[in-house]
């Protein structure tokens, strides 16, 4: 697999999940392959965390982002669109960052710089997320607004 730029390293994201009350696991892979092993260690899993996640919770969440909408507004700006790519649907994006959001655990992102790790994979659609500090990275949800 290559990383989405250029010279960087690949490493494979680690979440720190919740499996069952009071059971913690640590998984390795996109967070689409986390939920699936999580299916697999608990059948329950969907009912137990991802139905506690209210429309409530996601229209709260999304105001307290309103200020954040500002920095995704692109219009007028140049941007280069494929590189070495084919283009992907947005909506398997816009699903990968609902993951990102609502699945609840801890990510992990090894030391950089130049490491990036794929952590969202559908509908030939990925999201990486890429550390270019020298310490880990744990909290990816703040870099989806």
């Amino acid at each position: 697999m290559d990383a989405p730029i250029e010279g960087y390293g690949v490493m494979v994201p680690e979440w720190e999940v919740e499996v069952t009350s009071g059971s913690t696991a640590v998984l390795g892979g996109t967070i689409e392959e986390i939920h699936e092993e999580l299916l697999q260690l608990n059948p329950s899993w969907d009912a137990e965390y991802i139905t506690n996640v209210t429309q409530s919770t996601a229209t709260e969440k999304r105001h307290s982002d309103m200020h954040l909408f500002g920095r995704t507004n692109f219009k007028g700006a140049k941007y280069t669109c494929r590189g070495r790519w084919p283009e992907c649907h947005p909506a398997p994006i816009v699903t990968g960052v609902e993951y990102l959001r609502y699945v609840q655990g801890k990510p992990k992102n090894g030391p950089g710089p130049g490491n990036c790790g794929r952590v969202s994979c559908s509908n030939n659609a990925a999201i990486w997320w890429c550390n270019d500090v020298s310490h880990n990275l744990s909290d990816i949800t703040a870099k989806l607004n």
